[in-house]
């Protein structure tokens, strides 16, 4: 009798043991590991993605779990726990929307709202911009539940919208995206609207919006007034510059500030992203200023003129740190010395230039690429 009750303890041990643990190796902390997505230690519904060796906790829709080999959610997994997917897989019927969906951010609170063409996307507004977002694994969009799941209340299959503003039909001589699935990371040409690109990352699609009505060049790969690969707007007649006028409601930090954009205080062609107290520096697109009162990349902008330094502001860092980046312009994709902050690094994208902050005090290493307490190119806290 004993020997019977041993054996079924060591089954049931044994079955928790398989539902729980994962074949493959997971993730506790994000320091030198690359940029992806790993298996999460002890939960089988989250997934941990490591960016510029930050460590962020990342749910999965729906009560589905992370395969690690799939490097996505599912609904069974070889590397970690089991759910039950549903009994039927019908799907879903061609029901119109029974709530408003959302075609503007504008005038909107941050959130996600119903797409108005397509039930596997949806959109994400935050500060008035509008972020069109997939479902995963085929999922469609429930208004009333706010998330992704397999059937729906509110959207089926629906037809899109039979008016609309795109540019002239000029075709597109390059292949456009409709999946990232296998594609590399990088921006890629938008297959139905000029003035939209597709961002992979990790194999995901984000569809991203081109600034003040510009269409996208895929030979270029950004946005701009004319392009090779798709429509044509007209740009502004007028290229007067701006006056050089610095606002002086500008943002240094972004410890303490809400979420948004706000105005750089020593370059008009570049802008600050506040995101959790986290600050990004972001370039406005050909050769544009930022306009601090429309929130947006203009020609011209009353609240900011040249790139000119102001001499009143000894706070900016003026020391040149030899072999850094100024600009990301023929420079291949990678993270660089940035020439003025040593807590800061500089991310080099399809040619453009983006400011990376390194977390906790820490200091770019120019040798060992990643941050550190000490670096033998830069100084800093030791």
């Amino acid at each position: 009798m004993e020997t019977f009750r041993a054996v079924v303890l060591i089954t049931i041990a044994a079955l928790y043991t398989a539902s729980r643990s994962t074949s493959a190796s997971c993730v506790e902390f994000c320091t030198g590991q690359r940029n992806g997505n790993y298996q999460h230690c002890s939960d089988c519904n989250q997934y941990v993605a490591c960016s510029n060796g930050i460590k962020y906790v990342m749910p999965c829709p729906s009560n589905l779990v992370w395969d690690d080999r799939k490097k996505r959610c599912e609904w069974t997994s070889r590397t970690c726990g089991t759910v039950k997917p549903p009994t039927t897989t019908t799907k879903p019927t061609s029901t119109q929307y029974s709530v408003v969906c959302v075609e503007s951010c504008t005038g909107k609170r941050n959130g996600n709202y119903q797409h108005c063409s397509d039930c596997h996307q949806y959109v994400a507004c935050s500060n008035e911009i509008k972020y069109i977002m997939p479902c995963p694994s085929n999922l469609v969009w429930d208004d009333v539940k706010k998330r992704c799941e397999w059937t729906s209340r509110t959207c089926g299959i629906v037809k899109p919208p039979t008016t609309t503003t795109k540019p002239t039909s000029t075709k597109s001589p390059v292949v456009c995206v409709e999946s990232c699935t296998g594609k590399r990371n990088g921006n890629y040409q938008h297959c139905s609207d000029c003035h939209q690109y597709v961002a992979c990352s990790n194999e995901i699609k984000y569809v991203m919006p081109c600034p003040s009505n510009l269409v996208w060049d895929d030979v270029k790969k950004r946005c701009e007034w004319t392009s090779r690969t798709c429509g044509t707007v007209k740009p502004p007649t007028t290229t007067t510059k701006p006056t050089s006028t610095i606002y002086p409601g500008c943002v240094e930090s972004c410890s303490g500030q809400r979420n948004g954009n706000y105005q750089h205080c020593s370059e008009c062609n570049q802008y600050v992203a506040c995101s959790n107290g986290i600050k990004y520096v972001m370039p406005c697109p050909s050769n544009l200023v930022w306009d601090d009162v429309k929130k947006r990349c203009e020609w011209t902008s009353p609240t900011c003129g040249t790139t000119k330094l102001p001499g009143t502001n000894t706070s900016l860092a003026t020391t040149f740190i030899p072999g850094c980046v100024q600009s990301c312009a023929g420079q291949p994709d990678g993270n660089y010395q940035h020439c003025s902050d040593c807590q800061q690094y500089v991310a080099c994208s399809n040619g453009y230039k983006y400011n990376m902050p390194c977390p906790s005090n820490l200091v770019w290493d120019d040798m060992k690429k990643r941050c550190e307490w000490a670096s033998q190119t830069c100084g800093g806290p030791r």
